[in-house]
Protein backbone atom coordinates (compact mmCIF):
# COMPACT_ATOMS: atom_id res chain seq x y z
CA UNK A 1 0.00 0.00 0.00
CA UNK A 2 1.76 3.22 -1.13
CA UNK A 3 2.00 6.16 1.23
CA UNK A 4 -0.61 8.07 -0.69
CA UNK A 5 -3.14 5.37 0.15
CA UNK A 6 -2.22 5.09 3.83
CA UNK A 7 -5.39 4.65 5.89
CA UNK A 8 -5.67 4.62 9.69
CA UNK A 9 -8.52 2.13 9.68
CA UNK A 10 -6.44 -0.59 8.04
CA UNK A 11 -3.92 -0.46 10.89
CA UNK A 12 -6.27 -0.38 13.88
CA UNK A 13 -5.23 -3.86 15.14
CA UNK A 14 -1.54 -2.89 15.13
CA UNK A 15 -2.14 0.49 16.74
CA UNK A 16 -4.35 -0.82 19.52
CA UNK A 17 -2.05 -3.75 20.22
CA UNK A 18 0.81 -1.39 20.97
CA UNK A 19 -1.35 0.80 23.19
CA UNK A 20 -2.92 -2.06 25.12
CA UNK A 21 0.47 -3.63 25.87
CA UNK A 22 2.06 -0.48 27.18
CA UNK A 23 -0.86 0.52 29.40
CA UNK A 24 -0.90 -2.92 31.02
CA UNK A 25 2.87 -3.10 31.55
CA UNK A 26 3.29 0.39 32.97
CA UNK A 27 0.20 0.59 35.14
CA UNK A 28 1.14 -2.47 37.17
CA UNK A 29 4.63 -1.21 38.00
CA UNK A 30 5.27 0.23 41.46
CA UNK A 31 6.51 3.69 40.60
CA UNK A 32 8.76 5.36 43.22
CA UNK A 33 6.69 7.89 45.23
CA UNK A 34 3.47 6.99 43.40
CA UNK A 35 3.66 3.50 44.90
CA UNK A 36 3.19 5.06 48.35
CA UNK A 37 -0.50 5.75 47.58
CA UNK A 38 -3.32 3.24 47.55
CA UNK A 39 -5.21 3.45 44.26
CA UNK A 40 -9.00 3.75 44.71
CA UNK A 41 -11.66 2.66 42.26
CA UNK A 42 -12.20 5.28 39.55
CA UNK A 43 -15.17 7.56 40.07
CA UNK A 44 -17.18 9.37 37.41
CA UNK A 45 -17.79 12.60 39.34
CA UNK A 46 -14.93 15.04 38.54
CA UNK A 47 -15.35 16.64 41.98
CA UNK A 48 -13.64 14.97 44.93
CA UNK A 49 -14.75 15.67 48.48
CA UNK A 50 -12.04 16.13 51.10
CA UNK A 51 -13.36 16.12 54.62
CA UNK A 52 -12.17 18.75 57.03
CA UNK A 53 -10.00 17.51 59.87
CA UNK A 54 -10.79 18.02 63.56
CA UNK A 55 -7.67 17.53 65.68
CA UNK A 56 -9.05 17.72 69.22
CA UNK A 57 -9.82 14.42 70.93
CA UNK A 58 -12.54 15.27 73.34
CA UNK A 59 -14.02 12.68 75.66
CA UNK A 60 -17.78 12.55 76.09
CA UNK A 61 -18.96 13.58 79.57
CA UNK A 62 -21.92 12.16 81.44
CA UNK A 63 -25.26 14.01 81.46
CA UNK A 64 -28.21 13.98 83.89
CA UNK A 65 -30.98 11.44 83.43
CA UNK A 66 -33.76 12.52 81.04
CA UNK A 67 -31.67 15.38 79.66
CA UNK A 68 -30.91 16.12 76.04
CA UNK A 69 -27.71 15.04 74.37
CA UNK A 70 -24.96 17.59 74.10
CA UNK A 71 -24.60 18.79 70.54
CA UNK A 72 -21.24 18.67 68.84
CA UNK A 73 -20.09 21.16 66.27
CA UNK A 74 -21.10 20.07 62.80
CA UNK A 75 -17.86 19.49 60.90
CA UNK A 76 -19.53 19.14 57.50
CA UNK A 77 -19.01 22.84 56.95
CA UNK A 78 -15.28 22.17 56.77
CA UNK A 79 -15.64 19.66 53.92
CA UNK A 80 -14.39 20.93 50.59
CA UNK A 81 -14.86 19.87 46.99
CA UNK A 82 -11.95 19.95 44.57
CA UNK A 83 -11.65 19.17 40.87
CA UNK A 84 -9.14 16.43 40.12
CA UNK A 85 -6.47 17.81 37.78
CA UNK A 86 -6.16 16.28 34.35
CA UNK A 87 -2.87 15.33 32.71
CA UNK A 88 -2.41 14.66 29.02
CA UNK A 89 0.57 13.76 26.82
CA UNK A 90 0.46 12.90 23.16
CA UNK A 91 2.44 11.66 20.19
CA UNK A 92 2.09 11.57 16.42
CA UNK A 93 2.44 8.88 13.78
CA UNK A 94 2.64 9.62 10.06
CA UNK A 95 2.99 7.46 6.99
CA UNK A 96 6.21 9.27 6.08
CA UNK A 97 7.65 8.62 9.54
CA UNK A 98 7.25 4.93 8.98
CA UNK A 99 8.80 4.94 5.54
CA UNK A 100 11.85 7.14 6.08
CA UNK A 101 12.94 6.13 9.57
CA UNK A 102 15.11 2.96 9.59
CA UNK A 103 14.30 2.52 13.30
CA UNK A 104 10.92 1.16 12.27
CA UNK A 105 12.38 -1.41 9.90
CA UNK A 106 10.69 -0.14 6.74
CA UNK A 107 12.86 1.03 3.84
CA UNK A 108 12.02 4.13 1.78
CA UNK A 109 9.53 3.35 -0.94
CA UNK A 110 8.40 0.09 0.67
CA UNK A 111 4.78 -0.98 0.66
CA UNK A 112 2.80 -0.94 3.92
CA UNK A 113 0.18 -3.61 4.32
CA UNK A 114 -2.14 -4.72 7.11
CA UNK A 115 -0.71 -7.64 9.04
CA UNK A 116 2.90 -6.46 8.81
CA UNK A 117 2.25 -4.10 11.67
CA UNK A 118 5.20 -4.66 14.02
CA UNK A 119 6.46 -1.29 12.85
CA UNK A 120 3.33 0.44 14.08
CA UNK A 121 3.24 -1.62 17.26
CA UNK A 122 6.80 -0.68 18.16
CA UNK A 123 6.29 2.96 17.33
CA UNK A 124 3.06 3.10 19.32
CA UNK A 125 4.47 1.15 22.25
CA UNK A 126 7.58 3.33 22.59
CA UNK A 127 5.74 6.63 22.26
CA UNK A 128 2.95 5.50 24.60
CA UNK A 129 5.47 4.40 27.21
CA UNK A 130 7.11 7.84 27.18
CA UNK A 131 3.73 9.57 27.64
CA UNK A 132 2.60 7.23 30.43
CA UNK A 133 5.90 7.59 32.28
CA UNK A 134 5.47 11.38 32.30
CA UNK A 135 1.96 11.05 33.75
CA UNK A 136 3.13 8.52 36.34
CA UNK A 137 5.80 10.98 37.40
CA UNK A 138 2.98 13.48 37.97
CA UNK A 139 1.62 10.94 40.49
CA UNK A 140 5.05 10.91 42.12
CA UNK A 141 5.12 14.69 42.15
CA UNK A 142 1.78 15.03 43.95
CA UNK A 143 3.13 12.92 46.82
CA UNK A 144 6.38 14.88 46.85
CA UNK A 145 4.40 18.12 47.27
CA UNK A 146 2.36 16.61 50.10
CA UNK A 147 5.52 15.51 51.89
CA UNK A 148 7.17 18.90 51.42
CA UNK A 149 4.30 21.20 52.39
CA UNK A 150 1.04 19.17 52.67
CA UNK A 151 -0.16 21.38 49.81
CA UNK A 152 -0.80 20.66 46.13
CA UNK A 153 -0.17 23.42 43.62
CA UNK A 154 -1.19 23.20 39.97
CA UNK A 155 -0.83 25.33 36.86
CA UNK A 156 -4.53 25.24 35.97
CA UNK A 157 -6.39 24.15 39.11
CA UNK A 158 -7.10 25.38 42.61
CA UNK A 159 -4.32 25.00 45.20
CA UNK A 160 -5.24 22.44 47.86
CA UNK A 161 -3.99 22.81 51.43
CA UNK A 162 -4.57 19.60 53.39
CA UNK A 163 -4.21 21.38 56.73
CA UNK A 164 -1.27 19.60 58.27
CA UNK A 165 -0.48 20.93 61.75
CA UNK A 166 1.85 23.93 61.51
CA UNK A 167 4.16 22.29 64.05
CA UNK A 168 4.70 19.26 61.77
CA UNK A 169 7.46 21.04 59.90
CA UNK A 170 10.55 22.94 60.90
CA UNK A 171 13.68 24.58 59.58
CA UNK A 172 16.82 24.06 61.66
CA UNK A 173 18.16 27.61 61.55
CA UNK A 174 20.85 27.52 64.26
CA UNK A 175 24.10 27.32 62.30
CA UNK A 176 25.95 24.79 64.46
CA UNK A 177 22.92 22.46 64.63
CA UNK A 178 22.49 22.09 60.87
CA UNK A 179 23.26 18.68 59.41
CA UNK A 180 26.63 19.27 57.78
CA UNK A 181 29.96 17.48 57.82
CA UNK A 182 31.52 20.54 59.46
CA UNK A 183 29.04 20.35 62.37
CA UNK A 184 29.96 16.79 63.38
CA UNK A 185 30.63 17.75 66.99
CA UNK A 186 27.69 20.11 67.48
CA UNK A 187 24.74 18.74 65.50
CA UNK A 188 22.33 16.45 67.40
CA UNK A 189 20.50 14.37 64.76
CA UNK A 190 19.19 11.73 67.17
CA UNK A 191 17.71 14.45 69.39
CA UNK A 192 16.12 15.98 66.27
CA UNK A 193 14.63 12.64 65.23
CA UNK A 194 13.19 12.06 68.71
CA UNK A 195 11.51 15.48 68.52
CA UNK A 196 10.00 14.81 65.10
CA UNK A 197 8.68 11.38 66.13
CA UNK A 198 7.17 12.81 69.30
CA UNK A 199 5.28 15.44 67.29
CA UNK A 200 3.99 12.88 64.78
CA UNK A 201 2.99 10.53 67.59
CA UNK A 202 1.06 13.28 69.34
CA UNK A 203 -0.60 15.20 66.51
CA UNK A 204 -0.92 12.21 64.20
CA UNK A 205 -2.24 9.90 66.91
CA UNK A 206 0.53 7.50 65.90
CA UNK A 207 1.55 6.14 69.28
CA UNK A 208 1.56 2.52 68.11
CA UNK A 209 3.43 3.20 64.88
CA UNK A 210 7.05 2.86 63.94
CA UNK A 211 8.68 5.69 62.01
CA UNK A 212 10.32 6.01 58.61
CA UNK A 213 12.87 8.73 57.86
CA UNK A 214 13.69 9.43 54.22
CA UNK A 215 16.62 11.66 53.36
CA UNK A 216 19.12 12.37 50.61
CA UNK A 217 22.63 10.96 50.58
CA UNK A 218 24.22 14.28 51.62
CA UNK A 219 22.01 14.50 54.69
CA UNK A 220 22.77 10.88 55.53
CA UNK A 221 26.51 11.48 55.21
CA UNK A 222 26.28 14.31 57.74
CA UNK A 223 24.07 12.15 60.01
CA UNK A 224 26.52 9.24 60.24
CA UNK A 225 29.49 11.61 60.58
CA UNK A 226 28.06 13.24 63.70
CA UNK A 227 29.56 12.49 67.09
CA UNK A 228 26.09 11.71 68.47
CA UNK A 229 25.54 9.01 65.85
CA UNK A 230 29.00 7.52 66.34
CA UNK A 231 28.50 7.28 70.10
CA UNK A 232 25.16 5.51 69.82
CA UNK A 233 26.20 3.12 67.05
CA UNK A 234 29.27 1.89 68.97
CA UNK A 235 28.62 -1.65 70.27
CA UNK A 236 30.95 -0.97 73.21
CA UNK A 237 28.59 1.75 74.41
CA UNK A 238 24.86 1.92 73.78
CA UNK A 239 24.50 0.33 70.33
CA UNK A 240 21.04 1.83 69.78
CA UNK A 241 21.50 2.01 65.98
CA UNK A 242 21.50 -1.35 64.19
CA UNK A 243 20.71 -2.82 60.80
CA UNK A 244 17.77 -5.21 61.10
CA UNK A 245 17.80 -8.15 58.65
CA UNK A 246 14.87 -8.35 56.25
CA UNK A 247 13.98 -4.64 56.22
CA UNK A 248 13.87 -2.98 52.80
CA UNK A 249 11.79 -0.52 50.80
CA UNK A 250 8.92 -3.04 50.58
CA UNK A 251 8.36 -3.25 54.35
CA UNK A 252 5.76 -0.46 54.25
CA UNK A 253 3.85 1.47 51.57
CA UNK A 254 5.24 4.75 52.93
CA UNK A 255 8.71 4.01 51.54
CA UNK A 256 9.37 4.94 47.90
CA UNK A 257 10.30 2.14 45.56
CA UNK A 258 14.08 2.09 45.21
CA UNK A 259 14.91 3.63 48.60
CA UNK A 260 17.99 2.21 50.34
CA UNK A 261 17.70 0.94 53.91
CA UNK A 262 20.52 2.25 56.12
CA UNK A 263 19.66 1.12 59.63
CA UNK A 264 17.24 1.46 62.54
CA UNK A 265 17.19 3.40 65.79
CA UNK A 266 15.86 0.72 68.11
CA UNK A 267 15.28 2.68 71.31
CA UNK A 268 14.14 6.10 70.22
CA UNK A 269 12.21 8.26 72.64
CA UNK A 270 8.84 7.35 71.08
CA UNK A 271 9.55 4.16 69.16
CA UNK A 272 11.62 2.44 66.50
CA UNK A 273 12.83 4.53 63.56
CA UNK A 274 14.03 3.20 60.21
CA UNK A 275 16.46 5.29 58.14
CA UNK A 276 16.28 5.27 54.34
CA UNK A 277 18.05 7.28 51.66
CA UNK A 278 16.53 8.10 48.28
CA UNK A 279 18.70 9.70 45.62
CA UNK A 280 16.52 9.61 42.49
CA UNK A 281 16.00 12.69 40.32
CA UNK A 282 13.36 14.02 37.94
CA UNK A 283 13.15 16.85 35.44
CA UNK A 284 10.68 19.70 35.74
CA UNK A 285 8.48 20.82 32.86
CA UNK A 286 11.36 23.01 31.67
CA UNK A 287 13.83 20.09 31.96
CA UNK A 288 15.53 21.34 35.13
CA UNK A 289 16.88 18.36 37.13
CA UNK A 290 15.85 18.11 40.79
CA UNK A 291 15.83 15.55 43.61
CA UNK A 292 12.64 13.78 44.61
CA UNK A 293 13.69 14.26 48.24
CA UNK A 294 14.16 18.01 48.30
CA UNK A 295 17.81 18.82 49.02
CA UNK A 296 18.24 19.56 52.72
CA UNK A 297 14.95 17.91 53.75
CA UNK A 298 14.22 14.85 55.87
CA UNK A 299 10.73 13.31 55.72
CA UNK A 300 9.41 11.55 58.83
CA UNK A 301 6.42 9.29 58.18
CA UNK A 302 4.54 7.06 60.61
CA UNK A 303 4.04 3.52 59.32
CA UNK A 304 0.28 3.97 59.76
CA UNK A 305 0.17 6.94 57.40
CA UNK A 306 -2.25 6.58 54.47
CA UNK A 307 -2.09 8.24 51.06
CA UNK A 308 -4.84 7.46 48.56
CA UNK A 309 -5.06 8.33 44.89
CA UNK A 310 -8.54 8.92 43.50
CA UNK A 311 -8.71 8.55 39.70
CA UNK A 312 -11.60 10.06 37.77
CA UNK A 313 -12.99 8.64 34.55
CA UNK A 314 -12.41 10.87 31.53
CA UNK A 315 -15.16 10.38 28.89
CA UNK A 316 -14.22 10.31 25.23
CA UNK A 317 -15.75 12.80 22.82
CA UNK A 318 -16.92 10.51 20.03
CA UNK A 319 -20.51 11.73 20.21
CA UNK A 320 -19.57 15.40 20.57
CA UNK A 321 -16.94 16.02 17.90
CA UNK A 322 -17.20 15.80 14.11
CA UNK A 323 -14.76 13.09 13.03
CA UNK A 324 -14.33 10.53 10.32
CA UNK A 325 -15.52 6.97 10.46
CA UNK A 326 -11.86 5.89 10.69
CA UNK A 327 -11.39 7.96 13.84
CA UNK A 328 -14.55 6.60 15.44
CA UNK A 329 -13.53 3.05 14.56
CA UNK A 330 -10.13 3.57 16.16
CA UNK A 331 -11.64 5.09 19.32
CA UNK A 332 -14.09 2.24 19.75
CA UNK A 333 -11.28 -0.29 19.28
CA UNK A 334 -9.21 1.10 22.15
CA UNK A 335 -10.32 -0.20 25.57
CA UNK A 336 -10.03 2.27 28.44
CA UNK A 337 -8.75 0.82 31.71
CA UNK A 338 -8.01 2.21 35.16
CA UNK A 339 -9.24 5.67 34.23
CA UNK A 340 -6.72 6.09 31.41
CA UNK A 341 -8.19 7.68 28.31
CA UNK A 342 -6.45 7.05 24.99
CA UNK A 343 -7.96 9.24 22.34
CA UNK A 344 -7.03 10.45 18.86
CA UNK A 345 -6.69 14.21 18.69
CA UNK A 346 -9.40 14.48 16.06
CA UNK A 347 -8.60 18.06 15.00
CA UNK A 348 -4.96 17.13 14.25
CA UNK A 349 -5.56 13.86 12.42
CA UNK A 350 -5.76 13.17 8.70
CA UNK A 351 -5.80 9.97 6.70
CA UNK A 352 -1.98 10.01 6.75
CA UNK A 353 -1.28 11.64 10.12
CA UNK A 354 -2.42 10.27 13.44
CA UNK A 355 -1.99 12.15 16.73
CA UNK A 356 -2.94 10.25 19.88
CA UNK A 357 -3.42 11.78 23.32
CA UNK A 358 -3.14 9.80 26.56
CA UNK A 359 -5.06 11.31 29.48
CA UNK A 360 -5.42 10.62 33.16
CA UNK A 361 -7.27 12.58 35.84
CA UNK A 362 -6.48 11.96 39.52
CA UNK A 363 -5.94 13.54 42.92
CA UNK A 364 -3.70 12.25 45.72
CA UNK A 365 -5.10 12.75 49.22
CA UNK A 366 -3.31 12.32 52.57
CA UNK A 367 -5.93 10.79 54.86
CA UNK A 368 -3.61 11.28 57.84
CA UNK A 369 -1.64 14.48 57.11
CA UNK A 370 -0.31 14.75 60.68
CA UNK A 371 1.40 11.37 60.40
CA UNK A 372 4.06 13.14 58.33
CA UNK A 373 6.70 15.67 59.33
CA UNK A 374 9.12 17.66 57.18
CA UNK A 375 12.35 19.10 58.51
CA UNK A 376 14.81 21.22 56.59
CA UNK A 377 18.06 20.22 58.25
CA UNK A 378 20.40 22.16 56.00
CA UNK A 379 19.28 25.16 53.97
Amino acid sequence: MPVSNFSIQRFIPELTSGLITVISDNYNDTHSFAGMAKELRPQSDPKIQIKGKVFDRRVATDIPEASEAKLIQDTKSTDEMFTAPQYGQGFGITANDLLVNPEYGVAWGSVLSPGSGSTLQNRTRNASAACIEMIRRAEDYQIKQILDTATLQFDNYQTIDFGRDANNSEVISTSNLKWTIANASTMVPLTDIDRWCEQVSDRGNAGGDEFIHIMGVAEYAAFVNSDQYKADSDIRRNYKIVKIPGIDSKMNMNIPNGATYRGSIIDGKVGVSHIFTYNETYSSAVATPAKWVTTGNVYTIATGNVFVRQPVMTPNMVSLMPMSADMKALIHAIPQTNAWLIHPEWNKCTMQNLVIGIYRKFLTIPLTPNKTYTSTVNS
